[in-house]
């Protein structure tokens, strides 16, 4: 053999090639003196360390599913409590999300809104208030799919109005429905067109003004919202 090869970083691989043997033995052993390494050997290069999304694939694969509790009016603080712890680690972010979306589960948060708004259960709404919060948080593109739908988003927007420090919930709906008219300086004829212009300005609305003024953290973990109303565009 006359060739020495060896990689750096993920995309580099280098050769050095020799016209003799001997020549490439001499290198061979020299270089595996430095490492301390057996020049017998024909690989010395230590096995690259899987990469930090295999290692997450792994730890998730073998994290349990996350249990939700019923979605009912009297497990409200539980459901609370669940979503916000988990929050602290990417894998749980994960798992929650999964357990959100097989189960319907943001559709029967949304009835539990309904019926709270009835009752005038504002304890119960100040819960829903930090569940939609931190739904927002896991930064999940199928989980928008579902809130900002034309049937539901009006109730994710409704449950965002009542934020706990407040003493009077905010109008967000009925801005969106009565105060911000949408003109046409040319008419549009395309429904879902017009459908997908009134997401957007929706969309847009609830990351600028109906959601608190995110951290630098929190803005990291916003990005797949931004990125909704960027491809909506």
């Amino acid at each position: 053999d006359t060739l020495i090869v060896w990689s750096e970083g993920d995309n580099f691989d280098l050769a050095l090639s020799f016209q003799e043997k001997a020549g490439c033995d001499e290198i061979w052993e020299k270089i595996c003196q430095v490492q301390g390494k057996d020049p017998s050997v024909e690989i010395t290069q230590d096995i690259v360390e899987e990469s930090e999304d295999e290692r997450f694939d792994d730890i998730s694969d073998s994290a349990p599913p996350i249990e939700l509790p019923p979605c009912e009016l009297s497990r409200l603080e539980d459901i609370n409590e669940l979503i916000g712890n988990c929050l602290s680690t990417p894998v749980r972010k994960e798992k929650l999300a999964i357990a959100l979306e097989n189960e319907g589960y943001i559709k029967k948060l949304l009835n539990l809104f309904h019926t709270c708004e009835d009752l005038d259960n504002i304890e119960g709404l100040h819960h829903l208030y930090d569940i939609f919060k931190n739904i927002f948080m896991l930064n999940k593109n199928a989980l928008f799919e579902v809130m900002f739908s034309e049937d539901v988003i009006f109730d994710v927007v409704g449950c965002l109005e009542y934020e706990p420090t407040l003493a009077q919930p905010k109008r967000h709906r009925e801005y969106l429905r009565q105060l911000a008219r949408f003109k046409q300086a040319i008419p549009i004829t395309n429904a879902e067109l017009l459908a997908k212009i009134h997401q957007t300005y929706r969309v847009q609305y609830i990351q600028d003004v109906v959601l608190p003024t995110p951290s630098v953290f929190e803005d990291n973990m916003l990005s797949t919202l931004s990125s909704f109303i960027f491809f909506n565009k």
